[in-house]
């Protein structure tokens, strides 16, 4: 009897360590189970998330760059101007086309508010600012391109309907004898290096192009 005994407590002690192996060998198991769940809940941490982390930088860098240019376009537009010369007395000073003129600057000439005979024949009877066909004003034929219209149509054209503000065409167009209209939009500094806009939209587009790629394939 005591033999037996001694056997059912060993093969107790056995089943204990059986048992706490076992349940050690749980804990571990939802540790793993635990680790596993967090990493695929943070970004960062590989996989798909991770993939899907650079796609997200590579969009934000590109946003970047496009508010950049939109701003150095803005500056640039806003520095777009055309100044004329004037008298002392604030009055305009008299044009004068000779070579003795040049010292004091160009000028434009003074506005007649009647407009020569000459000037008045320049200008329609009928302008497009009272011109009964809405269809014929500049600003009706912008948004006609807009929708779908000529496609290689000039950037920067000479509205008509100002040739009819002063009643003078030939001051209007002594004013645009000032300078040579030339759109060169200035470099963009990014990371602290200047780059020219064409290169900056094509960086844009390549990073778009990425992390769409990037996308693609997570999906898949």
């Amino acid at each position: 009897i005591g033999g037996l005994q001694d056997r059912v407590e060993a093969q107790e002690q056995h089943q204990d360590q059986k048992s706490d192996s076992l349940s050690l060998e749980i804990g571990q198991l939802r540790k793993r189970i635990k680790e596993l769940g967090e990493s695929g809940n943070h970004p960062g941490r590989g996989g798909a998330p991770a993939v899907r982390n650079d796609a997200l930088a590579m969009m934000v860098e590109s946003e970047l760059l496009g508010a950049m240019l939109e701003l150095q376009d803005d500056q640039d537009r806003k520095s777009i101007s055309l100044f004329g010369y004037k008298g002392a007395e604030g009055k305009q000073a008299p044009y004068s086309p000779h070579k003795e003129d040049t010292a004091r600057g160009w000028t434009l000439p003074e506005l007649d508010p009647g407009g020569s005979q000459r000037s008045r024949s320049l200008v329609p009877a009928t302008t497009p600012r009272t011109s009964m066909d809405p269809t014929r004003t500049p600003r009706r034929k912008a948004g006609t391109l807009a929708a779908g219209g000529e496609a290689d149509a000039p950037v920067m054209t000479i509205d008509k309907r100002c040739l009819s503000c002063s009643g003078n065409a030939s001051t209007v167009l002594a004013g645009f004898k000032l300078a040579c209209l030339s759109y060169a939009p200035s470099p963009v500094v990014y990371r602290d290096m200047p780059h020219s806009r064409s290169e900056l939209i094509k960086l844009r587009m390549d990073l778009l192009a990425q992390a769409k790629e990037q996308l693609r394939c997570t999906i898949d």
